[in-house]
């Protein structure tokens, strides 16, 4: 990495200080920011990106940021708070129609599914982390109440085909 900016080189630290944290590899996260596997190996070969690229990499890592670990680089956090920054929040709407629908085809909930505190962190973690993280941080949360990351997996398969329904019928 000669040669590279100071930005670029925080990009690369705080992508192998999640991966590590997560148990994944670096073209995991870069997939999870950008829709793309090479972006951080590419920044490791000496590879450059445009400053609003990196810019909104930084702003997705301060919005996912795990609390429980420290802020793997020199440059301050985008929203200059120390403390974890809150997964984002699907619209109460968006909630009710997905509560309603059919997403089992036994017509049968999981034994967690009317635990709404524990069904809004599965729902607000969904595409924002591994079911690994989800199923540790819920566990941190919620103890025996939360389910386990084979469970998480399934519901999370289902509310990608919810909101791919939501879409279409948009």
């Amino acid at each position: 990495m000669t040669g590279s900016s100071r930005q670029t080189r925080a990009l690369v630290q705080l992508a192998d200080a999640l991966a590590g944290y997560e148990l994944i590899t670096i073209d995991a996260v870069s997939a999870r920011v950008l829709g793309k596997g090479d972006f951080f190996k590419r920044l490791k070969r000496g590879g450059d990106c445009r400053t609003e690229t990196s810019e909104r990499v930084l702003d997705w890592f301060d919005a996912v940021w795990p609390d429980d670990l420290d802020w793997a680089c020199d440059l301050p956090r985008p929203s200059g708070r120390s403390e974890v920054a809150k997964l984002p929040r699907h619209n109460a709407q968006a909630l009710a129609d997905i509560t309603n629908l059919p997403i089992w085809s036994s017509g049968r909930r999981p034994a967690w599914w009317h635990d709404i505190p524990v069904r809004s962190f599965l729902t607000d973690a969904h595409r924002q982390m591994s079911t690994l993280r989800a199923a540790s941080l819920g566990a941190k949360r919620f103890g025996d109440r939360c389910p386990k990351k084979s469970s998480i997996h399934l519901y999370w398969q289902r509310l990608d085909k919810a909101f791919a329904r939501m879409e279409v019928t948009k």
